[in-house]
């Protein structure tokens, strides 16, 4: 899915817009507008390096300076603009969907209770019940 990213929103700071544990699908454009609700990696507020971790936010402002584009970007539920400037290149893409609370699996497989739960116990069920299967089908074929 070239240009194409699905992520779990955990933070409130887009609600009510987007509730906490959301899945937002967001796609890559080349016309963002004020308005928009875009993705980015959210940066460093002193040193303008970008974490890993990724925003998603309204532009509430555009600028353009010497033939380059830039947007300020805040949270809904902010009382305050985001502290830096964002240019066009670090907007992974604009929110063209959003599925409402779809977005907690992700976030709760990540926790050690919710990746026991989900994936570690049904594996392990998974597992015993061929192995079961196969003990059984041993001992009758001999």
């Amino acid at each position: 899915m070239n240009g194409v990213r699905i992520i779990a929103l955990t933070t409130g700071s887009m609600q009510p817009s987007i509730p906490i544990g959301s899945l937002v699908v967001c796609e890559k454009t080349n016309d963002y507008k004020e308005g928009d609700i875009v993705t980015f990696f959210e940066k460093n507020p002193a040193t303008g390096i970008a974490y890993r971790r990724t925003l998603t936010h309204r532009l509430v402002q555009k600028s353009e300076k010497e033939g380059k584009v830039s947007y300020i970007t805040k949270g809904d539920a902010n009382d305050v603009p985001d502290p830096n400037f964002l240019s066009e290149d670090e907007i992974l893409g604009e929110v063209v969907r959003i599925f409402p609370f779809i977005g907690y699996y992700p976030i709760l497989v990540k926790t050690p209770p919710g990746f026991l739960v989900f994936i570690v116990i049904p594996v392990t069920y998974l597992i015993l019940k061929e192995i079961i299967y196969l003990r059984h089908s041993f001992v009758a074929k001999y």
